[in-house]
């Protein structure tokens, strides 16, 4: 069992809890939650009078399956995705993603993610970028598929450090944590992007919206944009091709993803 502390936040803790049955926090517009193996109760409340920008709105508690549903395999544009638990180095292969089975968000299953792999696959096969951001990378699917078709080095940003925790975990179990960097972050300004050949962004659609309009995401030379249903693409296009221009577009279940290139590259 899952058991979660939800607290409205008026600014970041000033540390994570420690305690051995915690596994990490997760960050979603004003809220903080707090996830534990087991209740903890004494322990939370006493933690929580050291940070008084949190305050505690909400415990429940649910199995890991109600969080997310991870397929035992898949494949996706060739690439077969394996669930795996408990979490294990796995024999190497160029053609199989594994992942843990955790709490973070990006199993494969969403039309999304299977899109962006799509992209990628697609980005990959015309030329192989050095570098590769993937800004919000939440179980690290994407980053750690980039870094299989070749990548050089990997950025894999979140805002969530429980989002991080599990890349590293899957990055390790993948064999490819050499080449994948984390980072804590939300959007693109902490990022030089000028060094960047491509730049992943599946977000969901208020994210994305205000990285488009207000983020320095006309630096990237390549770009795969994703997390927004198809009746939306003509504004995705319209915020994006003063500065790029659409190489290739995939729908998959009514969902969008765009692999753009900058017009000046």
């Amino acid at each position: 069992m899952c058991f979660v502390y939800e607290c409205r936040a008026a600014g970041w803790p000033r540390e994570e809890p420690s305690h051995p049955d915690y596994q990490g926090m997760w960050v979603e517009g004003g809220y903080c939650y707090f996830f534990f193996n087991t209740p903890q109760d004494d322990f939370f409340r006493q933690w929580l009078r050291k940070n008084p920008k949190l305050r505690l709105v909400n415990f429940y508690s649910f199995h890991p399956s109600r969080w997310q549903t991870f397929s035992t395999a898949i494949v996706v544009a060739g690439l077969k995705i394996v669930t795996v638990a408990p979490p294990k180095a796995s024999p190497a292969s160029p053609d199989i993603i594994y992942l843990k089975k955790g709490t973070s968000f990006g199993s494969g299953l969403h039309p999304t993610t299977k899109g962006c792999i799509v992209a990628l696959r697609h980005a990959f096969s015309t030329s192989v970028p050095s570098v590769v951001l993937d800004c919000g990378t939440g179980s690290g699917i994407l980053a750690i598929v980039a870094a299989k078709l070749g990548a050089k080095l990997v950025i894999a940003s979140d805002i969530n450090p429980l989002a991080l925790r599990e890349l590293k975990e899957n990055a390790n179990i993948n064999r490819v944590k050499n080449k994948i960097k984390s980072a804590i972050g939300d959007g693109l300004s902490c990022f030089e992007l000028q060094k960047v050949d491509l730049a992943v962004m599946n977000l969901e659609w208020p994210s994305l919206n205000s990285v488009l309009r207000n983020q320095p995401w006309q630096k990237c030379k390549q770009l795969i944009i994703s997390g927004f249903p198809a009746y939306l693409q003509s504004v995705v296009k319209g915020l994006t091709r003063k500065s790029h221009y659409t190489e290739k577009d995939f729908t998959i279940e009514n969902w969008k993803t765009l692999l753009l290139r900058s017009k000046e590259s």
